[in-house]
């Protein structure tokens, strides 16, 4: 799970010129109403038709059609459409840095998102530098404690911890979570999205006490937030069932494996890199059961996945789920 950075939406995001604020019920506040429910692809509707009509009432090269790209980016990479994500993130990119320059708080929002889809991809060079650039320029324009540098703090924890870097990616999160907690208390969602993450580092690095307690932490905050179908809350499960595994809790596993999977499939489709992750875990749990067919199964449909989404050999979670199957061939 990823923070979220700034928008259109938020009241403190960049204004640029007066042609920048929407209707108070355009059609993009309609598709964000629709994000928070976590309801991906009515949200990516309403984003183009906004995206059609700013075309029209502003061109091209405005400030707004620029928005316009980035947030239809951005819900295009929370449904794993990457491809299509990279090439709206970097039409938005290029209108930004001709507008603001590539060392403004817009240009660096806009890298920022960018920079989620080559994490996602598993291009973890290339989205650590877009990542680090992204934070040294928010720490410098509005502060370390600002929501969109600790954002990027948060995203860049999470390629260290893709790397195996647990050292680096643990000290991140910390830091994200005392600020989080700070600035927007406890209980918010954000704090959840942060405990998440950093108990997938506790359970890599043998540590599945501690991974259990921030996973239910984080499942209880984001049950009293959000919609109840909203995808987070499956993966909030999710990440239960791989600690329950990592416990040897197979029964207990297995059932959060299937809860997790009934949340997930419906707000996001069925090959949504998401149920991709999902199916590498109870791959592994199948095979440590001796049920050798049916883990080569999830394995295979793991790997179909994420190359139907334009995830890199190397990223992570594909590269298990061949490693896997090929023990088991």
């Amino acid at each position: 799970m990823t923070l979220q950075v700034l928008t259109k939406n938020d009241e403190n995001a960049p204004v640029g010129d007066q042609d920048s604020d929407p209707p108070a019920k355009s059609l993009f506040h309609i598709g964000w109403e629709h994000q928070e429910r976590g309801c991906y692809a009515d949200t990516a509707e309403s984003y183009k038709r906004q995206l059609d009509l700013d075309l029209i009432d502003y061109g091209p090269d405005s400030f707004l059609v620029a928005w316009d790209l980035h947030e239809l980016a951005r819900v295009n990479c929370d449904m794993g459409c990457y491809q299509e994500a990279k090439w709206l993130h970097e039409r938005s990119l290029a209108l930004f840095e001709d507008r603001f320059g590539s060392d403004s708080v817009e240009w660096a929002t806009s890298l920022h998102e960018l920079a989620r889809v080559y994490a996602d991809t598993g291009h973890y060079a290339t989205a650590e530098m877009s990542f680090l650039r992204v934070y040294l320029i928010l720490e410098r324009k509005v502060g370390a404690e600002d929501g969109a540098t600790v954002t990027a703090l948060h995203e860049l924890a999470r390629v260290y911890s893709h790397t195996g870097r647990y050292v680096e990616a643990e000290l991140c999160f910390k830091r994200v979570l005392v600020v989080l907690q700070a600035s927007v208390g406890p209980d918010h969602i954000w704090v959840a999205i942060a405990l998440s993450n950093l108990a997938g580092v506790y359970e890599n690095t043998g540590r599945s006490v501690e991974a259990k307690m921030a996973s239910e932490h984080a499942r209880s905050i984001l049950e009293a937030g959000l919609d109840p179908g909203h995808p987070w809350i499956g993966l909030a499960i999710l990440n239960l069932a791989i600690v329950a595994c990592g416990m040897e809790k197979d029964y207990e596993a297995e059932k959060l494996f299937e809860a997790a999977f009934r949340l997930l499939s419906v707000r996001l489709s069925a090959r949504h890199p998401f149920i991709g992750r999902l199916l590498v875990h109870r791959g592994k749990l199948r095979a440590a059961q001796g049920r050798r067919q049916n883990a080569i199964e999830d394995f295979e449909n793991a790997i179909a996945i994420f190359r139907e989404a334009g995830v890199l050999p190397q990223q992570r979670l594909f590269r298990i789920a061949q490693a896997e199957k090929s023990q088991l061939a």
